[in-house]
Protein backbone atom coordinates (compact mmCIF):
# COMPACT_ATOMS: atom_id res chain seq x y z
CA UNK A 1 0.00 0.00 0.00
CA UNK A 2 1.63 3.03 -1.09
CA UNK A 3 1.50 6.46 1.22
CA UNK A 4 -1.29 8.40 -0.02
CA UNK A 5 -3.24 5.21 0.69
CA UNK A 6 -2.46 4.70 4.08
CA UNK A 7 -2.73 8.35 4.88
CA UNK A 8 -6.70 8.16 3.18
CA UNK A 9 -7.30 4.92 5.34
CA UNK A 10 -5.73 7.17 8.63
CA UNK A 11 -8.25 10.05 7.38
CA UNK A 12 -11.21 7.82 6.88
CA UNK A 13 -10.83 5.87 10.30
CA UNK A 14 -10.05 9.32 12.02
CA UNK A 15 -13.22 10.81 10.66
CA UNK A 16 -15.25 8.06 11.67
CA UNK A 17 -14.31 8.51 15.60
CA UNK A 18 -16.11 11.75 15.57
CA UNK A 19 -19.68 9.92 15.68
CA UNK A 20 -18.62 6.51 16.62
CA UNK A 21 -15.49 6.38 18.70
CA UNK A 22 -16.05 2.93 20.44
CA UNK A 23 -16.91 1.23 16.89
CA UNK A 24 -13.45 2.73 15.40
CA UNK A 25 -11.29 2.40 18.23
CA UNK A 26 -13.00 -1.16 18.66
CA UNK A 27 -12.16 -2.42 15.00
CA UNK A 28 -8.32 -0.72 15.57
CA UNK A 29 -7.96 -3.10 18.15
CA UNK A 30 -9.09 -6.42 16.65
CA UNK A 31 -6.88 -5.67 13.28
CA UNK A 32 -3.90 -5.26 15.79
CA UNK A 33 -4.27 -8.25 18.02
CA UNK A 34 -5.05 -10.35 14.62
CA UNK A 35 -1.92 -9.08 13.25
CA UNK A 36 -0.13 -10.07 16.33
CA UNK A 37 -1.49 -13.44 16.26
CA UNK A 38 0.15 -14.40 12.67
CA UNK A 39 2.64 -16.66 12.83
CA UNK A 40 6.02 -16.04 11.20
CA UNK A 41 8.83 -18.20 10.34
CA UNK A 42 11.12 -17.87 13.29
CA UNK A 43 14.40 -16.65 11.20
CA UNK A 44 12.29 -14.44 9.20
CA UNK A 45 10.36 -12.64 12.46
CA UNK A 46 14.37 -11.88 13.42
CA UNK A 47 15.23 -10.48 10.07
CA UNK A 48 15.27 -6.56 10.34
CA UNK A 49 14.07 -5.80 6.76
CA UNK A 50 11.39 -7.59 7.66
CA UNK A 51 10.23 -5.33 10.42
CA UNK A 52 11.27 -2.67 7.84
CA UNK A 53 8.90 -3.91 5.24
CA UNK A 54 5.12 -4.32 4.90
CA UNK A 55 4.58 -5.41 8.40
CA UNK A 56 6.40 -2.06 9.94
CA UNK A 57 4.51 0.01 7.64
CA UNK A 58 1.13 -1.55 9.22
CA UNK A 59 2.15 -1.21 12.70
CA UNK A 60 3.39 2.44 11.88
CA UNK A 61 -0.04 3.25 9.89
CA UNK A 62 -1.87 1.83 13.44
CA UNK A 63 0.16 4.19 15.17
CA UNK A 64 -0.79 7.76 13.15
CA UNK A 65 -4.36 5.76 13.21
CA UNK A 66 -4.93 5.83 16.61
CA UNK A 67 -3.61 9.44 17.44
CA UNK A 68 -5.67 10.80 14.07
CA UNK A 69 -8.36 9.48 16.17
CA UNK A 70 -7.30 11.39 19.44
CA UNK A 71 -7.70 14.29 17.10
CA UNK A 72 -10.99 13.81 15.80
CA UNK A 73 -12.60 12.25 19.05
CA UNK A 74 -15.51 13.90 20.95
CA UNK A 75 -13.77 16.17 23.25
CA UNK A 76 -15.79 15.19 26.15
CA UNK A 77 -15.13 11.07 25.66
CA UNK A 78 -11.31 11.67 24.76
CA UNK A 79 -9.76 11.73 28.38
CA UNK A 80 -11.67 8.28 29.39
CA UNK A 81 -10.31 6.43 26.00
CA UNK A 82 -6.52 8.22 25.75
CA UNK A 83 -4.48 6.11 27.78
CA UNK A 84 -5.83 2.89 27.97
CA UNK A 85 -7.32 2.54 24.55
CA UNK A 86 -5.03 4.71 22.83
CA UNK A 87 -1.46 6.06 24.01
CA UNK A 88 -1.53 2.28 25.35
CA UNK A 89 -1.60 0.54 21.64
CA UNK A 90 0.14 3.13 19.96
CA UNK A 91 3.28 1.94 22.81
CA UNK A 92 2.60 -2.17 21.97
CA UNK A 93 2.74 -1.24 18.32
CA UNK A 94 6.00 1.07 18.68
CA UNK A 95 7.40 -1.88 21.20
CA UNK A 96 6.83 -4.86 18.37
CA UNK A 97 8.93 -2.98 15.61
CA UNK A 98 12.08 -2.17 14.46
CA UNK A 99 12.65 1.24 16.43
CA UNK A 100 14.26 2.69 13.57
CA UNK A 101 14.21 7.10 12.51
CA UNK A 102 11.11 6.69 10.90
CA UNK A 103 9.17 4.87 13.57
CA UNK A 104 10.52 7.54 16.05
CA UNK A 105 9.11 10.22 14.06
CA UNK A 106 5.89 8.49 14.18
CA UNK A 107 6.02 8.55 17.94
CA UNK A 108 6.71 12.43 17.85
CA UNK A 109 4.06 13.19 15.68
CA UNK A 110 1.89 11.04 17.79
CA UNK A 111 2.35 12.50 20.76
CA UNK A 112 2.24 15.72 19.36
CA UNK A 113 -1.53 15.42 18.05
CA UNK A 114 -2.67 13.03 21.50
CA UNK A 115 -1.10 16.28 23.37
CA UNK A 116 -2.78 18.74 21.37
CA UNK A 117 -6.14 16.55 21.57
CA UNK A 118 -5.86 16.48 25.37
CA UNK A 119 -4.96 20.11 25.47
CA UNK A 120 -8.27 21.07 23.64
CA UNK A 121 -10.77 19.07 26.37
CA UNK A 122 -12.35 21.34 28.88
CA UNK A 123 -10.39 19.18 31.79
CA UNK A 124 -6.86 19.30 30.19
CA UNK A 125 -5.09 21.36 33.48
CA UNK A 126 -6.20 18.69 35.52
CA UNK A 127 -5.37 15.28 33.33
CA UNK A 128 -2.53 13.51 34.54
CA UNK A 129 -0.92 11.60 31.50
CA UNK A 130 0.33 8.74 33.03
CA UNK A 131 2.78 7.66 29.92
CA UNK A 132 4.67 10.80 29.74
CA UNK A 133 7.97 9.58 31.48
CA UNK A 134 7.79 6.52 29.31
CA UNK A 135 6.46 8.38 26.16
CA UNK A 136 9.40 11.10 26.89
CA UNK A 137 12.31 8.12 27.03
CA UNK A 138 11.65 6.38 24.09
CA UNK A 139 12.15 10.22 22.46
CA UNK A 140 14.87 10.77 23.91
CA UNK A 141 17.41 8.11 22.53
CA UNK A 142 20.45 9.13 21.10
CA UNK A 143 20.43 6.78 17.73
CA UNK A 144 22.76 7.01 15.19
CA UNK A 145 21.07 9.28 12.29
CA UNK A 146 21.86 10.06 8.74
CA UNK A 147 21.72 13.34 7.38
CA UNK A 148 18.29 12.90 6.04
CA UNK A 149 17.18 11.50 9.22
CA UNK A 150 18.44 14.65 11.47
CA UNK A 151 16.55 16.89 8.83
CA UNK A 152 13.09 15.27 9.40
CA UNK A 153 14.01 15.69 12.85
CA UNK A 154 15.11 18.74 13.34
CA UNK A 155 12.06 19.66 10.63
CA UNK A 156 9.14 18.13 13.25
CA UNK A 157 10.50 19.95 16.01
CA UNK A 158 10.36 23.78 14.31
CA UNK A 159 6.95 22.24 12.97
CA UNK A 160 5.84 21.56 16.68
CA UNK A 161 7.38 25.09 18.36
CA UNK A 162 7.38 27.65 15.70
CA UNK A 163 3.88 27.63 15.88
CA UNK A 164 3.55 28.33 19.19
CA UNK A 165 2.44 32.04 20.51
CA UNK A 166 4.77 34.34 22.72
CA UNK A 167 5.08 33.13 26.08
CA UNK A 168 3.76 36.10 27.73
CA UNK A 169 0.60 35.97 25.93
CA UNK A 170 0.08 32.20 26.21
CA UNK A 171 0.31 33.04 30.47
CA UNK A 172 -2.20 36.52 29.81
CA UNK A 173 -4.65 34.01 28.62
CA UNK A 174 -4.75 31.47 31.22
CA UNK A 175 -6.74 31.65 34.55
CA UNK A 176 -4.32 31.00 37.12
CA UNK A 177 -1.12 31.70 38.83
CA UNK A 178 -0.15 27.88 38.85
CA UNK A 179 -1.34 27.25 35.52
CA UNK A 180 0.70 30.46 34.05
CA UNK A 181 3.86 28.42 35.59
CA UNK A 182 3.26 25.10 34.52
CA UNK A 183 2.64 26.59 31.05
CA UNK A 184 6.42 28.94 31.58
CA UNK A 185 8.05 25.93 32.65
CA UNK A 186 6.95 23.49 29.57
CA UNK A 187 7.53 26.17 27.28
CA UNK A 188 11.20 27.04 28.75
CA UNK A 189 11.87 23.46 28.84
CA UNK A 190 10.50 23.15 24.96
CA UNK A 191 12.81 25.79 23.70
CA UNK A 192 16.19 24.55 25.63
CA UNK A 193 15.76 21.08 24.55
CA UNK A 194 15.16 22.43 20.79
CA UNK A 195 18.52 24.38 21.30
CA UNK A 196 20.08 21.31 23.13
CA UNK A 197 19.15 19.20 20.16
CA UNK A 198 20.64 22.15 17.47
CA UNK A 199 23.60 22.28 19.33
CA UNK A 200 24.04 18.10 19.62
CA UNK A 201 23.71 17.81 15.83
CA UNK A 202 26.11 20.42 14.88
CA UNK A 203 28.68 19.19 17.06
CA UNK A 204 28.11 15.23 15.63
CA UNK A 205 28.55 16.95 11.77
CA UNK A 206 30.75 20.52 12.23
CA UNK A 207 30.68 21.19 8.68
CA UNK A 208 29.66 24.28 7.21
CA UNK A 209 27.05 21.95 4.74
CA UNK A 210 25.23 20.65 7.54
CA UNK A 211 25.11 24.21 8.96
CA UNK A 212 23.34 25.47 5.52
CA UNK A 213 20.88 22.49 5.89
CA UNK A 214 19.97 23.30 9.39
CA UNK A 215 19.04 27.24 8.02
CA UNK A 216 17.41 26.04 5.50
CA UNK A 217 15.39 23.54 7.60
CA UNK A 218 14.64 26.72 10.04
CA UNK A 219 13.77 28.75 7.08
CA UNK A 220 11.17 26.96 5.57
CA UNK A 221 9.10 27.42 8.68
CA UNK A 222 9.51 31.26 8.36
CA UNK A 223 8.69 31.70 4.69
CA UNK A 224 4.77 33.82 4.43
CA UNK A 225 3.10 30.86 2.18
CA UNK A 226 4.06 27.79 4.71
CA UNK A 227 3.49 29.84 8.00
CA UNK A 228 -0.13 31.30 6.78
CA UNK A 229 -1.26 27.25 5.44
CA UNK A 230 -0.51 25.77 8.82
CA UNK A 231 -1.85 28.40 10.97
CA UNK A 232 -4.83 29.89 9.07
CA UNK A 233 -7.17 26.58 9.47
CA UNK A 234 -7.19 27.34 12.99
CA UNK A 235 -9.39 30.55 12.60
CA UNK A 236 -11.99 28.72 12.97
CA UNK A 237 -11.09 26.76 16.40
CA UNK A 238 -13.42 26.17 18.72
CA UNK A 239 -11.44 27.92 21.12
CA UNK A 240 -12.12 32.06 20.91
CA UNK A 241 -8.57 33.03 21.98
CA UNK A 242 -7.30 30.53 19.41
CA UNK A 243 -9.23 32.37 16.79
CA UNK A 244 -8.03 35.61 18.16
CA UNK A 245 -4.32 34.36 18.00
CA UNK A 246 -4.63 33.46 14.50
CA UNK A 247 -6.10 36.83 13.22
CA UNK A 248 -3.21 38.42 15.31
CA UNK A 249 -0.26 36.23 13.33
CA UNK A 250 -1.53 36.97 10.49
CA UNK A 251 -1.61 40.33 10.82
CA UNK A 252 1.84 40.51 12.19
CA UNK A 253 3.01 38.14 8.84
CA UNK A 254 1.21 40.57 6.89
CA UNK A 255 2.92 43.58 8.00
CA UNK A 256 6.29 41.52 7.39
CA UNK A 257 5.27 40.33 3.89
CA UNK A 258 3.74 43.91 2.94
CA UNK A 259 6.96 45.96 4.03
CA UNK A 260 7.28 47.88 0.73
CA UNK A 261 3.61 48.29 -0.25
CA UNK A 262 1.08 50.15 1.33
CA UNK A 263 -1.19 47.60 3.65
CA UNK A 264 -4.02 50.47 3.27
CA UNK A 265 -7.31 48.91 4.57
CA UNK A 266 -5.76 45.59 5.46
CA UNK A 267 -5.32 46.16 9.55
CA UNK A 268 -8.45 47.30 9.73
CA UNK A 269 -10.20 44.98 8.19
CA UNK A 270 -8.38 42.38 10.26
CA UNK A 271 -9.58 44.04 13.25
CA UNK A 272 -12.93 44.14 12.02
CA UNK A 273 -12.57 40.03 11.09
CA UNK A 274 -10.88 39.29 14.83
CA UNK A 275 -14.16 40.65 16.32
CA UNK A 276 -16.28 38.61 13.85
CA UNK A 277 -14.29 35.32 14.92
CA UNK A 278 -14.90 35.75 18.76
CA UNK A 279 -18.04 36.81 18.60
CA UNK A 280 -19.23 34.10 15.58
CA UNK A 281 -22.95 32.08 17.08
CA UNK A 282 -21.80 29.07 14.52
CA UNK A 283 -19.68 27.29 12.16
CA UNK A 284 -21.01 29.05 9.42
CA UNK A 285 -20.49 32.29 10.87
CA UNK A 286 -16.75 31.33 11.26
CA UNK A 287 -16.72 30.33 8.18
CA UNK A 288 -17.37 33.80 6.72
CA UNK A 289 -15.30 35.59 8.48
CA UNK A 290 -12.25 32.75 7.75
CA UNK A 291 -13.03 33.40 4.04
CA UNK A 292 -12.77 37.10 4.78
CA UNK A 293 -9.72 37.20 6.52
CA UNK A 294 -8.45 34.57 3.04
CA UNK A 295 -9.97 37.29 0.87
CA UNK A 296 -7.76 40.23 2.51
CA UNK A 297 -4.57 38.13 2.57
CA UNK A 298 -4.93 37.09 -1.29
CA UNK A 299 -4.05 40.63 -1.81
CA UNK A 300 -0.81 40.27 -0.67
CA UNK A 301 0.02 36.83 -0.98
CA UNK A 302 3.68 35.90 -3.16
CA UNK A 303 3.13 33.88 -5.75
CA UNK A 304 5.99 31.68 -5.59
CA UNK A 305 5.07 30.53 -2.10
CA UNK A 306 2.03 28.38 -4.02
CA UNK A 307 3.28 24.98 -3.82
CA UNK A 308 4.50 25.88 0.12
CA UNK A 309 1.15 27.01 0.89
CA UNK A 310 -0.59 24.26 -0.96
CA UNK A 311 1.56 21.58 1.45
CA UNK A 312 1.15 23.38 4.67
CA UNK A 313 -2.93 23.81 4.52
CA UNK A 314 -3.44 19.96 3.21
CA UNK A 315 -0.93 18.88 6.03
CA UNK A 316 -3.17 21.17 8.15
CA UNK A 317 -6.30 19.48 6.73
CA UNK A 318 -5.53 16.36 6.95
CA UNK A 319 -4.80 16.62 11.14
CA UNK A 320 -7.23 19.49 12.07
CA UNK A 321 -10.59 18.69 13.34
CA UNK A 322 -13.32 18.60 11.30
CA UNK A 323 -14.06 22.47 11.17
CA UNK A 324 -10.60 23.78 10.78
CA UNK A 325 -9.74 21.09 8.06
CA UNK A 326 -12.89 22.67 6.52
CA UNK A 327 -11.60 26.09 6.69
CA UNK A 328 -8.36 24.81 5.13
CA UNK A 329 -10.29 24.40 2.09
CA UNK A 330 -11.77 27.68 1.82
CA UNK A 331 -8.47 29.20 2.16
CA UNK A 332 -7.09 26.87 -0.59
CA UNK A 333 -10.29 27.89 -2.43
CA UNK A 334 -9.61 31.54 -1.72
CA UNK A 335 -6.05 31.61 -2.48
CA UNK A 336 -6.34 29.93 -5.34
CA UNK A 337 -9.22 31.82 -6.74
CA UNK A 338 -7.72 35.10 -6.16
CA UNK A 339 -4.27 35.00 -6.91
CA UNK A 340 -4.26 32.08 -9.66
CA UNK A 341 -3.14 34.04 -12.77
CA UNK A 342 -0.32 34.77 -10.83
CA UNK A 343 0.69 31.51 -9.93
CA UNK A 344 0.69 30.48 -13.79
CA UNK A 345 4.35 29.81 -13.53
CA UNK A 346 3.80 27.26 -11.32
CA UNK A 347 0.39 26.24 -12.95
CA UNK A 348 0.98 22.47 -13.54
CA UNK A 349 2.95 21.50 -10.58
CA UNK A 350 -0.07 23.35 -8.18
CA UNK A 351 -2.46 21.31 -10.55
CA UNK A 352 -0.67 17.96 -10.67
CA UNK A 353 -0.15 18.37 -6.63
CA UNK A 354 -3.77 19.18 -6.13
CA UNK A 355 -5.36 16.55 -8.27
CA UNK A 356 -3.07 13.53 -6.94
CA UNK A 357 -4.14 14.59 -3.18
CA UNK A 358 -8.20 14.82 -4.09
CA UNK A 359 -7.71 11.28 -5.32
CA UNK A 360 -6.25 10.11 -2.87
CA UNK A 361 -8.79 11.96 0.37
CA UNK A 362 -11.70 12.44 -1.68
CA UNK A 363 -13.54 10.18 0.53
CA UNK A 364 -12.67 11.93 3.83
CA UNK A 365 -13.10 15.69 2.88
CA UNK A 366 -15.58 15.71 0.19
CA UNK A 367 -17.40 19.05 1.13
CA UNK A 368 -13.55 20.98 1.74
CA UNK A 369 -11.81 19.14 -1.40
CA UNK A 370 -14.91 20.28 -4.11
CA UNK A 371 -13.46 23.68 -3.95
CA UNK A 372 -9.87 22.85 -4.07
CA UNK A 373 -10.34 20.92 -6.74
CA UNK A 374 -12.39 23.39 -8.61
CA UNK A 375 -9.35 25.96 -8.33
CA UNK A 376 -6.71 22.73 -9.47
CA UNK A 377 -9.02 22.78 -12.94
CA UNK A 378 -9.12 26.45 -13.35
CA UNK A 379 -5.40 26.28 -12.70
CA UNK A 380 -4.74 23.36 -15.37
CA UNK A 381 -6.69 25.12 -17.63
CA UNK A 382 -4.64 28.16 -18.15
CA UNK A 383 -1.76 26.14 -18.64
Amino acid sequence: MEAPERQGIISILALSAESHLDLTLNALQEFGAAMSKVTIPGFISRLKDYHHGRRGQTRSTLMLTYSSVAVHAPKEQLLSRVEADITRNILLHYRASCQDMNLKLTLIQNVMEISCAILETRDSQEFEFSYKLELLGYMLLKPSLTLEENRELLGQCFKSLFPLPPLEKMKEEDGTAKDALHIQSLYVRSLEALGKLVETLLEEEPTADWFQEMFDTQETFHQFGSLIGAIAPYSCDSLATSRQWVVDCIGCLLCIQGQPMNLGSAEEELRCLRDELTAAPDPEALFQASSKMARVVSEYFPPEQATAFIEATVESMLSASPTCATAAGLWMKVILKECGDAMLDKAKENAELLENLYSTTIASFSSSWEGIRAGAANLAGER
